[in-house]
């Protein structure tokens, strides 16, 4: 339906109903606006234009509580941001155990067991 021109209302409204419930606001508002452009006198569209964006700001005002005062990254690393890091050092094994990929043994592959030949009768009769 929503594939159709002019794009049906009812659908389109259908849809952003569908969107805001999935959070997805930035959609569901596009929708909304678009069937206000088309019949600007839809109460219905004004009013779930305006939860949704209730919505949008009381989730945005939620994530700012989550992370206010809060330090995403520790100031410990003093260095400079261009700073190289310390070289890595390279692997060492025990003595006498060799690196996995050597101490793994090849696989042998088995051949499946032959089936049985239904053409050799036990009665011998052709």
């Amino acid at each position: 339906l929503l594939n159709d021109e002019p794009p049906n209302l009812k659908a389109l409204f259908r849809r952003a109903k569908a969107l805001s419930a999935l959070d997805d606001w930035p959609l569901a508002k596009a929708d909304l606006r678009l069937i206000l452009e088309r019949d600007p006198n839809n109460v219905d569209a004004k009013r779930a234009l305006n939860d949704v964006a209730a919505k949008e700001k009381q989730h945005k005002s939620k994530l700012k509580g989550l992370y206010a005062g809060r330090r995403l990254f520790s100031k410990k690393d003093d260095r400079p941001r261009d700073a190289a890091l310390p070289e890595a050092e390279p692997l060492q094994f025990p003595t006498g155990e060799p690196p996995l990929d050597d101490a793994v043994e090849p696989t042998t592959t088995v051949n499946p067991p032959e089936a049985p030949d239904d053409d050799d009768d036990d009665d011998g009769a052709k």
